[in-house]
Formats: C-alpha cells, sequence, structure tokens
C-alpha cells in the first residue's frame, strides 16, 4: 500500500514498478497524504484517492492501471470514507494484526508502555514473538507492516524465518481462496477507451 506523494521521486517510483512486476506482491492505494480520513471532506478523500491513483498510473507506466485495494490512514474509517472507497471500485482493507512495528521502531526495537499500555511485559522487546502470538490467535490473516520504518527493516529476515518455522504460508492480497470478502469487494472501473 504505497502512500501518493512518496511517488514523486524517481527512485520510489522505481521501487513501485519493482514489486508490482513481482507476481508475489501487488501496489495498492493508501492516500496520497495519509490523512485521517475521518477529519476530511468527501471531495478531499477523492482528491487524496485520485491523486494516489495517478501516481500510481506514473509509476508503473501503465495509463490503464487500477489498483484494486486500499488501506486507510490510522484504520480510521466511517460510512462516509467508505462510500469513497467504493466509488472508486476499490476494496478497503484492514488489517488482523497489528505487528506494532510502529511502536518498536520508536524505541529503537522496544515498545515502550508509554506508547501501548496494554502490550505485554514479554513482547515489549519482541516484535517477532509479539507478531508469531497474535498470528496464532487469529488462525492467520492480514499483519501489517510499515517499511518506512528501519526496525522492521532490520526486523524482517527474523520475522520470516519465524513465521514459516510456524507454519505460517504466505498468499498474495489477491489470492480469492484465501480473501474471498476483499475480493468480491474489487470493482474497478473500465479502462479508458
Amino acid at each position: 500500500f504505497m502512500v501518493g506523494y512518496k511517488l514523486e521521486t524517481p527512485e520510489t517510483r522505481a521501487l513501485a514498478l519493482e514489486i508490482h512486476a513481482d507476481p508475489l506482491f501487488e501496489v495498492a492505494n493508501h492516500s496520497y497524504s495519509h490523512a485521517r480520513f475521518t477529519t476530511l471532506t468527501v471531495e478531499q478523500m477523492r482528491s487524496e484517492i485520485a491523486l494516489t491513483n495517478q501516481n500510481l498510473r506514473i509509476a508503473l507506466d501503465d495509463a490503464c492501471h487500477h489498483p484494486r485495494f486500499f488501506r486507510i490512514p490510522y484504520s480510521a474509517s466511517n460510512c462516509a470514507s467508505a462510500g469513497v472507497v467504493r466509488e472508486y471500485g476499490l476494496s478497503m482493507v484492514g488489517f488482523h494484526v497489528d505487528t506494532l512495528d510502529w511502536c518498536y521502531a520508536i524505541g529503537s526495537g522496544t515498545c515502550s508502555p508509554a506508547y501501548v499500555s496494554w502490550l505485554p511485559p514479554q513482547y515489549q522487546s519482541d516484535m517477532v514473538g509479539w507478531t508469531l502470538t497474535r498470528l496464532a490467535l487469529y488462525g492467520g490473516g492480514v499483519a501489517i507492516l510499515h517499511d518506512s520504518q528501519a526496525n522492521t527493516a532490520a526486523q524482517l529476515p527474523a520475522l520470516i524465518a519465524a513465521l514459516r518455522g510456524a507454519g505460517v504460508t504466505f498468499v498474495p492480497l489477491g489470492d480469492a481462496t484465501v480473501f474471498p470478502l476483499i475480493n468480491a469487494a474489487v470493482n474497478p472501473p473500465e479502462p479508458p477507451a
């Protein structure tokens, strides 16, 4: 899920194109400025989605590309924002497991109770353990990670190894057999003539 304004440099456009070329990944919309949609007008929400779609088409050098999925910033949604997302034919994707990678990043690998008071003490310095526990609780699902966090990038190899060791299978979000409801909500518009 890409934030639109970040697609305005050659480096990030190249990264989006690289991700798009990999059949295991799908480039999707995460709004233009990462604004909290519950504070925006309908027109501002439309602009956030449309500008990001436009920047994705430019980055992918494909005037007909239409992302299928949208993740609302901060998971802050209401009826108006859900309606705007549907207007664009996007499926709004949430997550089952918050890895709290943003919190671990703030503390250089330690998630402080000042930020997440409910995190059990045994996981305050163990993002991998926390994530494994939460995925086991839900029997799998979508886990949220932020590539903008250096700590997340540093932890990713250990996390992937631990998940594979626990028998977790990775599937693309577009796998309708695993995520039928998410995929059923995708209704892209017809490409331009």
